[in-house]
């Protein structure tokens, strides 16, 4: 190989080093990770460790699975581990290429040996959580990426491009845009096709023409239209799931596209000017990650499955990263009573999203009490749930960093089943808003949700995942946004549905 060929082919990995520990980062499409090796340092194990766990979770099935199939299995199991080139070329050292574990693979692996009481796990995870998996490993290896903008119709526009794997055969090109004054986001049209797993132009535009807010399409039209990201997102999902024939690559972006926002924003390094959302995020992320730490299990002292934490655990991941903030097991008097979730800054996921039925986006605090198919949704509960939400309430408006005195609440209740001696006691006072929620008119509006009613929507696939319905459930754990779930709970779910059959 022409030496200027090496250098042009080397020029691509950004490598920085500390000690024995090495990062990488792919500077065109900016996936990096850590070597095998380094991330033993980071965690406190040794490398033999990791990589027999890497080698168990590349076996097939038939490779007699029961000898192996630990916890860390099935955190890395059917993922892809290793961080390489569109050519599966891996990064080198020293002349030689070495298996370099992806950033989320490695942020996985410390969060569970620091679940294990690994105390240099515990360390990593909290660099890692503080700054992200991705934006840790760029300060190691010195990768400062620099956004580039292009100016179209005399509006800048922070620019990205990205090569991508189109077809077995071919690559693409695909630009992302933000505009830095708004953070309005969107894909090139042409873009589009490419991620879409090559179909042609005229598909894509066809497509586009069929949605509901094909109106408002478009950030810019002409020679480089820009397709609006959630509309973007709807086409990418149609020829994915929906399309005939589908395609493989569709499919793929979909699941990796659900927070498109948050993805292009990263990309064409957007900074949110709003940083109290994100602030308040970060803060309830790391209470959440406090509160995991001192469950003692996902079954309750009578055995039972602990519906509420698999609940708070699924919302938390739906609207992860949107700027949406859920607080779960809020201390609401002296005497602890705990309200179930309160969901503040909903507005900011329902910029791009549809909210999931019977919540109001409109409103600063989303109040919700919850009732699985063990418990029965009665007039004490909704008593209790309006003492909590007063209780909730005075305590907000106490907080000094900020003026809650005007803040709006939407108080909701949800359940599997639904409530028919409650309807009855309520009378005139319960009506039907839509499929599966009621209000209740019981001294304040209370918004009922029946999981086991609501329409079967991938906007509501939270609720449909807690129905007990066996086909509902399926429905909603096929979803793209669903594929990485923590592995315990498509298992419960599954397993109480068997009870339920049995």
């Amino acid at each position: 190989m022409p030496k200027d060929e090496k250098s042009e082919a080397d020029d691509v990995w950004q490598h920085g080093q500390e000690g024995r520990i090495h990062f990488f980062v792919h500077k065109p499409t900016r996936r990096c990770g850590i070597h095998i090796r380094g991330l033993a340092d980071l965690v406190g194990v040794s490398e033999g460790v990791i990589r027999s766990a890497l080698k168990n979770a590349e076996k097939k099935e038939g490779d007699l699975r029961q000898n192996y199939k630990t916890d860390l299995y099935n955190i890395l199991k059917d993922r892809e581990i290793f961080l390489v080139d569109l050519r599966q070329n891996s990064p080198k050292l020293n002349g030689k290429e070495v298996k370099v574990l992806l950033a989320d693979i490695c942020f996985d692996v410390a969060h569970y040996y620091s679940g294990k009481g690994y105390k240099a796990a515990h360390q990593t995870v909290g660099e890692m959580g503080r700054l992200g998996a991705p934006q840790f490993i760029f300060i190691k290896s010195g990768f400062n990426p620099q956004a580039n903008s292009v100016i179209l119709d005399e509006i800048e526009y922070l620019l990205a491009k990205e090569e991508i794997q189109v077809t077995k055969s071919r690559t693409g090109m695909i630009w992302l845009y933000t505009n830095p004054n708004t953070g309005e986001c969107g894909i090139g049209l042409k873009s589009l096709t490419h991620i879409c797993g090559g179909v042609a132009l005229k598909q894509v535009i066809t497509c586009i023409e069929q949605h509901q807010e094909h109106n408002q399409a478009f950030i810019r039209t002409g020679a480089d239209a820009i397709v609006r990201s959630n509309i973007a997102y709807d086409t990418i999902y149609y020829f994915g799931h929906q399309a005939k024939p589908r395609k493989t690559k569709a499919k793929e972006w979909a699941a990796k596209l659900q927070q498109i926002d948050t993805y292009i924003h990263h990309k064409t390094g957007y900074a949110e000017v709003n940083r109290e959302s994100k602030d308040e995020l970060i803060a309830a992320q790391q209470r959440e990650i406090e509160r995991l730490r001192k469950q003692l299990g996902l079954y309750n002292a009578g055995g039972l499955v602990r519906w509420h934490f698999l609940l708070g655990t699924t919302l938390d991941h739906k609207f992860g990263g949107s700027g949406a903030v859920l607080k779960s097991e809020i201390e609401t008097t002296a005497t602890q009573q705990l309200l179930d979730f309160a969901i503040g800054n909903l507005r900011n996921y329902a910029k791009n999203n549809r909210v999931l039925d019977g919540l109001d986006p409109n409103a600063d605090h989303n109040i919700v009490t919850y009732k699985s198919h063990h418990e029965t949704l009665d007039a004490n509960a909704i008593n209790e749930h309006i003492g909590y939400y007063i209780g909730y309430k005075k305590g907000i408006e106490k907080l000094t960093d900020k003026d809650h005195s005007q803040d709006t609440y939407h108080l909701v209740a949800v359940c599997t089943r639904y409530p028919e001696t409650l309807a009855q006691q309520a009378g005139t006072r319960w009506s039907k808003l839509q499929t599966g929620v009621y209000k209740l008119d019981w001294l304040i509006d209370i918004t009922i949700v029946v999981t086991s009613q609501v329409e079967v929507t991938p906007h509501n696939s939270s609720w449909l995942l807690f129905s007990h319905d066996k086909n509902r459930v399926e429905y909603a754990l096929a979803l793209p946004e669903h594929a990485d779930l923590p592995e315990y709970i498509p298992r419960l779910l599954r397993e109480e549905l068997k009870v339920k059959d049995g």
